[in-house]
C-alpha cells in the first residue's frame, strides 16, 4: 500500500490541539519536533487511505491560523516495512497470485486525495514558451 508524510507547521501553542486530531488514527505514526520561532513541526507517516480525512481535519482546525502549513510528500521507499507491507510479503505465492477480490475492488486503495489532483491538474495547466511557439507556428503555416 502507498505511504505519504504529512508535514506540518503549527504555532508550538497548538501542540495539543495538533495531537488531538491524530487520536482517531492508531496506524501511524508521528514526530513532533519544536522549532525556532515558537513554530512545532509535525511528521505524520501515513498510509493513502487515511491521508485525506487527515489533512481535512488540519485544515479545518488551524486555516485561519497564522504560521500553519501543510505538505504531503509520496513515501517511495521506508524500512523497517510497514505491517501491512510485511503481512503481505510474508503470504504463500498461491495468495499472491490470488488476492481477494473484496481488496482489489476497495476504491480507497488506489485512490489519491483531492490536494494532490488539485497540484496535478494545475501544474499540467500552465502555459509553457514551447506551447506559444508552437501554436503561432501552427497559425503561421495557415490550413491544411
Amino acid at each position: 500500500m502507498s505511504s505519504r508524510l504529512i508535514e506540518v507547521f503549527v504555532p508550538d501553542a497548538r501542540r495539543d490541539q495538533a495531537e488531538a486530531l491524530l487520536t482517531d488514527y492508531p496506524d501511524l505514526e508521528a514526530w513532533y519536533e519544536p522549532l525556532f520561532g515558537q513554530k512545532l513541526w509535525i511528521r505524520i507517516f501515513v498510509d493513502q487511505v487515511n491521508v485525506e480525512a487527515i489533512v481535512d481535519q488540519f485544515a479545518q482546525r488551524f486555516d485561519e491560523v497564522e504560521g500553519f502549513r501543510l505538505l504531503i510528500l509520496d513515501v517511495e521507499a521506508t524500512l523497517p516495512y510497514l505491517e501491512i507491507e510485511a503481512a503481505s510479503a510474508s503470504a504463500s505465492l498461491t495468495d499472491k497470485l490470488t488476492p481477494d477480490i473484496e481488496d482489489a475492488l476497495d476504491p480507497r486503495s488506489t485512490r489519491v486525495n483531492r490536494i494532490e489532483i488539485y497540484d496535478q491538474v494545475a501544474e499540467g495547466s500552465q502555459l509553457s514558451w514551447v506551447q506559444i511557439v508552437m501554436i503561432s507556428r501552427l497559425n503561421s503555416i495557415g490550413p491544411y
